[in-house]
């Protein structure tokens, strides 16, 4: 479970792996080549995929790997071992360039049970500093909660997304 920023509202994602999304209602904008403006909501998602990994290490890597194929430029700007709510977590504080637009990030990263679990939150970076506070208080309200069944309710969601 995750608790949004008060305000933001649950949004859908096309990307199979994202289990829950929430958005800012305000926009944040920023001048580009005039006369363009660019309009961008703040987002908060958590991704679940299976996956082999054993440490937070590797899982990294494989996001590190994945975002530097996906962005024209991507920039680690802090990286470390930690816990969200008592979970151990790789951190991740990132910039990334796509379509001309700069995010900037954080994201944790989790390994259970065969599943890599990451929660992100990224707005413009011009307004990153806005936007830092909400988005982290929002993540470190993240927990796994068991259903009867045994499996973490977060996979169990998951799982039965896919079937």
């Amino acid at each position: 479970t995750i608790n949004p920023p008060a305000g933001w509202f649950k949004t859908s994602s096309d990307n199979p792996i994202t289990v829950t999304a929430y958005n800012s209602p305000n926009e944040d904008q920023e001048d580009a080549e005039p006369p363009l403006i660019v309009y961008y909501r703040p987002h908060l998602e958590v991704q679940v995929q299976e996956n082999p990994v054993k440490t937070l290490e590797e899982a990294a890597a494989i996001f590190h790997q994945n975002n530097k194929s996906s962005y024209e430029n991507y920039t680690v700007a802090q990286e470390n071992k930690t816990t969200v709510n008592n979970i151990p977590a790789y951190y991740v504080d990132l910039t990334a360039v796509g379509k001309g637009i700069k995010i900037h990030g954080v994201c944790y990263l989790m390994v259970k049970e065969g599943f890599v679990i990451n929660v992100c939150g990224n707005s413009l970076a011009s307004a990153w500093d806005k936007n830092r506070g909400a988005i982290t208080a929002s993540i470190n309200t993240f927990s796994f909660t068991n259903y009867p069944c045994g499996l973490l309710s977060i996979i169990c969601t998951f799982n039965s997304l896919l079937f």
